[in-house]
């Protein structure tokens, strides 16, 4: 008896493609977690001055962007939102305490 091939089966062995959000929380996590060791192995990379903290919230920053970039769609699309939201928040509270 001849064996059939179920087409169903063999689809399920492609990759799926990348959305765009997820290529770029990915090509975020890399840079951030570049810029992160930079900062560790070279403290003052062109006159930024930033401490231990700083670089370890680049290299959890960019840990969390990659793995929500390879995970789902989902999960980058919130990475993205939530950072904005935090980036946006941060820049204005630093602007309201220049004028205390």
């Amino acid at each position: 008896m001849p064996t059939v091939i179920n087409p169903h089966h063999i689809h399920h062995e492609t990759t799926k493609e990348k959305t765009g959000t997820q290529k770029v929380c990915i090509s975020l996590g890399i840079a951030l977690i570049v810029v992160g060791f930079v900062g560790v192995i070279v403290p003052g990379f062109i006159g930024m001055h930033l401490s231990i903290i700083h670089n370890a919230i680049y290299i959890g920053s960019g840990a969390i962007a990659l793995w929500s970039g390879i995970s789902n769609s989902r999960r980058a699309i919130n990475y993205c939102h939530d950072l904005c939201f935090i980036f946006i928040r941060s820049r204005q509270s630093s602007s309201w305490f220049m004028f205390f």
